[in-house]
């Protein structure tokens, strides 16, 4: 891909999330018009929830960033409206998430979910997802750079079908892996399709009347069919599912 490109990113983790961060960098080295709207705070598994009927606040940063008091949907909305920034965008990336976007929990994701808002307003559009939830930054760094390698050489990042997106998830590193480039080379990519994997509901009590949700480990294994998105992930392949709106 050797076009220049108008990037948005966007992620359910937050403004502290350096993984976007570098993400831009990286984009903004190739010659890409990069832009970030973000949540300020963790969003993770909000879905597609959006603020209505709220005020939204926004910070933007001296690098030409944004990060808003909102949803990764409200990042999408206050895009598309054009009220914060032009809207000709290229592509809306979201992402990289850590811990997978597989099974059911394509629902449940805010980081599928602001790929999936973008897709409805015609915007081409990919959430991606790294498999370890426990991550280590040097290990999203290698993330970014396969995903950059990814966009060049594959054309489904622009090529969609007007009604689906794409949702990649990336799975653990190989042992020894110390390049994007290296990881390019080692991992397989195949499409997929949404599997049923989901989490069982676990609350852990407190105290009296005091509960925390707690899904660390809860995947349903079992509910796995061969080719899913949850199997291929497994395998230490890539997985690449075009999820129709």
């Amino acid at each position: 891909m050797e076009k220049r490109l108008k990037i948005l990113l966007t992620n359910d983790d937050g403004m502290e999330s350096h993984s976007t961060l570098k993400l831009a960098k990286l984009l903004r080295d190739k010659g890409h018009d990069v832009v970030i709207i973000a949540p300020m705070e963790n969003m993770s598994g909000i879905s597609g929830a959006m603020s209505f009927r709220k005020d939204l606040f926004v910070l933007k940063t001296e690098d030409n960033n944004y990060f808003i008091t909102g949803t990764p949907c409200d990042c999408i909305n206050l895009m598309i409206s054009g009220s914060l920034i032009e809207n000709n965008f290229d592509l809306v990336i979201s992402g990289i998430n850590k811990g997978e976007n597989a099974g059911y929990t394509v629902y449940d994701s805010g980081t599928v979910a602001a790929a999936r808002r973008a897709k409805i307003y015609g915007y081409k559009s990919v959430a991606v997802s790294y498999a370890n939830y426990l991550s280590s930054p040097e290990e999203l760094e290698l993330c970014n750079e396969y995903l950059v390698r990814l966009m060049e050489k594959e054309n489904y990042f622009l090529d969609q079908e007007s009604n689906k997106f794409i949702n990649i998830n990336i799975p653990y590193i190989p042992e020894g892996v110390t390049s994007g480039d290296e990881l390019f080379e080692k991992l397989e990519v195949k499409e997929t399709y949404v599997g049923k994997g989901i989490y069982a509901q676990i609350f852990k009590k407190v105290s009296e009347g005091h509960f925390k949700y707690d899904n660390d480990g809860a995947l349903e294994v079992g509910s796995f069919r061969e080719g899913c998105d949850h199997d291929t992930i497994s395998k230490g392949i890539v997985s690449v599912t075009k999820i129709e709106i």
